[in-house]
């Protein structure tokens, strides 16, 4: 008993190590008893398996990662309410609503080109100062933010017309085609003349002949009914033969003089000015393209694009 009181230290060592022993027998017989249990074995073989993922979702997903989805497509503002307008005490979805906004141009115009349809009187308005509003271009079926305008001729207006009485007149065949009756202001005398002949021009102050210019070219026969009753409106065709400038004339009717002038009102820059019968001229700012006055009566004039060679209607400026 003394030793153990004098070697405490070692005897308790001693006891550790037994039971370490003992703990060590234990875990040994325990683990052997799990891997009855738990197979380890089939275990280690399965881990030694490996099997493929499965493709089909594995390039799902890479194609998420390429193409990763988006918001759609939304005509107004995910925090803003849509944009209504009061009209005749009724709401308009300008998106949804059929009701023009601004008849006649219907309001899904106004939103595919960003034409700001909440501007009052926005029709008559004109967004980039080329002198062509809001309607015009839509009527034109053009781009309102675009460089292209309608044609300048379309801002042509006919003012006045300032005609001029043509001093030769023709009366009539008295013998169906043979032979034709010239009135002339020139001349006191009734002329009877052939195709191919020279209308006298009379005198000037001096007394003495002037020179004829006006030769006889066709005769085409022609009658109608006006008023039940049949009328000859036949025509003779007549030329300067200084300018080759040829003049129909219809039987028993005044004609206008080639002289005439017709007086244009410009809309692009409101100016007015005056241009005669085969007259060229330009419209601003468009100096390439030339045009010349081919005809004009009191209600409208009918102008020449010399180079599409395209006729154009010049309306009667509304007063």
């Amino acid at each position: 008993m003394d030793w153990i009181k004098k070697h405490y230290d070692k005897v308790v060592l001693a006891l550790a190590a037994l039971a370490f022993a003992v703990c060590a027998v234990m875990a040994f017989m325990n683990f052997k008893a799990l891997e009855d249990v738990f197979n380890l074995e089939e275990v280690k073989e399965q881990k030694q398996k490996i099997h493929e993922p499965p493709m089909e979702l594995l390039q799902d997903a890479i194609k998420l990662v390429k193409a990763p989805l988006q918001w759609g497509l939304h005509s107004g503002s995910l925090l803003v309410s849509r944009l209504y307008i009061l009209k005749d005490e009724k709401l308009i979805d300008p998106i949804e609503s059929d009701t023009p906004i601004h008849p006649p141009i219907p309001n899904k115009w106004f939103i595919e080109y960003n034409v700001d349809y909440t501007i009052p009187g926005i029709l008559n308005v004109d967004l980039r100062g080329t002198g062509f509003t809001v309607l015009e271009m839509w009527r034109a079926g053009l781009d309102p933010n675009g460089d292209k305008v309608p044609p300048l001729s379309t801002k042509l207006y006919l003012k006045s017309f300032v005609s001029t009485p043509f001093r030769i007149k023709f009366t009539g065949s008295p013998d169906d085609g043979e032979t034709f009756m010239i009135n002339s202001q020139d001349v006191t005398r009734t002329q009877f003349l052939k195709i191919g002949d020279m209308i006298e021009a009379g005198k000037d102050a001096e007394g003495k002949p002037r020179k004829p210019i006006y030769k006889l070219i066709s005769f085409t026969p022609k009658t109608t009914v006006i008023n039940e009753i049949e009328t000859d409106i036949s025509e003779l065709i007549i030329e300067n033969t200084e300018t080759n400038k040829r003049i129909t004339l219809v039987t028993g009717k005044d004609v206008n003089d080639p002289t005439s002038e017709a007086e244009f009102f410009y809309k692009i820059d409101n100016s007015t000015f005056t241009v005669k019968i085969d007259g060229e001229f330009h419209l601003h700012p468009d100096k390439e393209t030339r045009y010349k006055l081919i005809d004009v009566s009191e209600t409208e004039a009918t102008i020449l694009n010399i180079k599409t060679q395209e006729k154009i209607k010049i309306p009667k400026m509304q007063q």
